[in-house]
């Protein structure tokens, strides 16, 4: 491990790392991620860290490991620090041991290691959420009782899309519940942030973002905050496109977007609240 990046990270709050095992003659059992998610979800939390999320990749695309599974943990800076004879976290050692146990004898092609990048992206992420108090927690406190199916044991998630300093932009998303109507299973998804202000999909974080984020009609948060913004909410049912090309092939396909502004973040988590319970009456019940 690089001396120099590792000191970079180390003045992080958290550090994602990653469990990699490379599968190349594709041994594991399907669905490796989400047989472990919860046990590594529990395991990570009694070990003070957060588990983000598992990469099962089963197929042989360009990614030259070929088959592959990675899971990513959010580590505290203390636990990074804290390190076996090996240079790995005591923490992500133990979570590590778990996942032997889990794959076939055999494969032994592993990588544990600092995702730098991922780590950066996390940090800017936390900045862009800590700098919008006044419209988040308002909607977090609203949605309290509101989410299903476990969607209330994921933590809402703000990504920075471009920037990592002073300039930054992003997204915030918060699941709520499955989705009734969708034909596969998929969440509702709570988007938050604001409208887009006049030209900042031609400027240079826009068009950043534009070509990562997942679609330009939802809300974004943005560093430097800009004056008097328009607080935005939306969420869309799993079957709903804005693709006309998509639409044709399937004309048939029902879906909906429903989307709420206002100026002012108390009246915009409590109309988007009350909405929601009256769109998805499930939300509603005790």
């Amino acid at each position: 491990m690089d001396d120099g990046e590792d000191a970079d990270l180390a003045r992080l709050g958290w550090i994602v790392w990653t469990i990699e095992v490379r599968d190349p003659e594709q041994r594991a059992a399907p669905d490796i991620g989400a047989r472990t998610e919860q046990a590594m979800t529990e395991m990570a939390g009694s070990l003070g860290c957060v588990f983000s999320h598992c990469v099962d990749d089963d197929s042989y695309d360009l990614t030259p490991e070929g088959t592959y599974y990675s899971w990513s943990v959010r580590v505290p800076r203390g636990e990074h620090l804290r390190r076996n004879e090996h240079g790995v976290p005591i923490a992500v050692a133990a979570l590590w041991d778990y996942l032997r146990t889990k794959l076939p004898k055999g494969l032994d092609d592993w990588h544990v290691r600092p995702d730098r990048d991922l780590s950066l992206r996390d940090a800017a992420a936390d900045v862009l959420r800590e700098a919008y108090p006044d419209l988040l927690r308002p909607m977090e406190v609203a949605m309290l009782g509101l989410r299903r199916d476990g969607a209330q044991n994921l933590d809402p998630r703000a990504e920075c899309w471009s920037g990592i300093g002073a300039t930054m932009a992003g997204s915030y998303a918060l699941w709520v519940a499955t989705d009734p109507g969708a034909t596969t299973p998929c969440w509702l998804v709570l988007h938050v942030g604001m409208v887009p202000p006049a030209g900042f999909w031609s400027s240079s974080a826009g068009q950043r973002m534009s070509r990562f984020s997942p679609d330009r009609s939802d809300p974004v948060l943005i560093l430097p905050r800009p004056p008097a913004p328009l607080w935005m909410a939306t969420i869309e049912t799993g079957a709903f496109t804005t693709n006309a090309e998509a639409r044709l092939t399937d004309p048939h396909t029902v879906g909906a977007r429903h989307e709420w502004t206002s100026p002012d973040a108390e009246q915009l988590a409590h109309r988007v609240s009350r909405d929601l319970q009256a769109l998805f009456p499930r939300l509603a019940a005790p």
